[in-house]
């Protein structure tokens, strides 16, 4: 539990700082400056910034995401994900904007895959369907909501995110997931 809480202590400094000043432009001794902590505790947890950075965004998505655990939760998780993120404009932009834009992404594309494999999964139950082509569709959809949501905070989120996940529901519905997509060609009568 005192671990949870230093590393919580931690990624709170991060944000407080990601408030002021870019991502590229923050150190480790001011993070710890921040909680009154000292380099080692980073150290022991961390094993630099863009590890702490990684490990906040998980750890924000699991707390928001885990009320939210059915399959057909994917539309409510996908406006979670993008009420995060633009309650955490600023914050989203500089790390978009710095070195730490790969965590970022990972970020983005790494919880929009679950959503989509979680929503696969289920329309798979009860029937046979390659394994290897449910996470070629999860990728699929969730390098193109990547995209999309990197270019909206990059054009400055003019659309909610409401616009945004009724944009990625139809999207979904009007191309027809279901049990039959999830056959690959050759085995689709």
């Amino acid at each position: 539990m005192q671990n949870q809480q230093t590393k919580e202590k931690l990624a709170a400094a991060l944000k407080t700082l990601l408030l002021e000043k870019p991502f590229e432009r923050i150190t480790i001794r001011e993070i710890v400056g921040q909680c009154g902590m000292n380099r080692q505790t980073f150290y022991y947890h961390f094993n630099d910034i863009y590890d702490l950075l990684e490990w906040m965004y998980h750890q924000e998505m699991v707390s928001l995401l885990s009320p939210y655990q059915e399959p057909e939760d994917w539309k409510k998780n996908s406006l979670t994900l993008l009420n995060y993120i633009h309650e955490n404009a600023l914050i989203c932009k500089r790390v978009l904007n710095s070195p730490g834009y790969k965590q970022l992404r990972r970020f983005v594309f790494m919880d929009f895959r679950a959503l989509y494999r979680k929503f696969f999964d289920k329309m798979a139950l009860g029937h046979e369907f390659d394994e290897e082509f449910k996470t070629f569709l999860a990728d699929f959809y969730a390098f193109g909501v990547e995209g999309y949501v990197i270019r909206w905070i990059e054009d400055g989120m003019k659309e909610s995110p409401e616009q945004i996940a009724e944009q990625l529901a139809f999207f979904v519905e009007q191309n027809d997931i279901g049990r039959d997509s999830l056959q690959t060609p050759e085995q689709q009568p």
